[in-house]
């Protein structure tokens, strides 16, 4: 449901430039989704006339992470307190749940030498933060172990970024395998990821 996407390259735009183009658009009303100083910079740019920032709840987010300390403001998920932005404009919530779209996943399966007609097992074993992820030798033997099942072929997910970490659980499985890391598109992520039979993950975009 998204018109279009502004996105921010340094190497071929200033930053002034982006934001002439936003101040362009004319804009009437802007969603902080975001609630940081960077987002603030950017609604600012914008010049629309209403700003309505999404509910951060961020020092209960604090209080029980430290103190352990539970709050009713932290019972709506993220999605909830995103949608609770429409609030204020009256704006209707047709759906409630999130919406994703696979694009033919059968002719997408096919353009990465994969069928159907395969159990798919996914492994997505990278993140943005090393603390976040679970040690490739866990990957590895979960993998090895479901893979010898009949039909069964791992398929290795995730973006550029997770190459070298997808290279090492590579070295390490016995099984048959498709590497995927770095080539898929959103669109077709989402079509791969929604005929996996599972998909063992760390706390990453794919996850979510």
């Amino acid at each position: 449901h998204v018109n279009h996407v502004w996105i921010f390259d340094p190497e071929k735009q200033t930053f002034s430039a982006l934001a002439k183009e936003l101040r362009e658009q004319g804009f009437d009303v802007v969603f902080d989704l975001h609630g940081n100083p960077r987002s603030f910079y950017i609604r600012i740019l914008t010049g629309a006339r209403r700003v309505i920032k999404v509910k951060k709840n961020s020092l209960e987010r604090r209080f029980l992470v430290w103190l352990k300390a539970p709050s009713k403001k932290l019972k709506k998920s993220v999605r909830e307190r995103i949608l609770d932005c429409l609030a204020p404009l009256e704006i209707p919530q047709v759906n409630g749940e999130t919406q994703l779209y696979p694009q033919n996943p059968e002719r997408i399966l096919t353009v990465f030498s994969l069928s159907p007609d395969q159990i798919l097992l996914g492994l997505a074993p990278g993140a943005k933060h090393a603390t976040k992820r679970w040690p490739v030798e866990k990957f590895a033997e979960v993998a090895n172990l479901l893979g010898k099942k009949p039909n069964v072929v791992t398929v290795l997910l995730g973006s550029q970024g997770d190459q070298l970490v997808s290279q090492k659980l590579l070295a390490q499985l016995t099984v048959p395998f498709r590497d995927l890391t770095g080539w898929t598109s959103i669109p077709e992520l989402i079509a791969v990821t929604s005929r996996l039979s599972l998909l063992v993950t760390n706390d990453s975009g794919i996850l979510h």
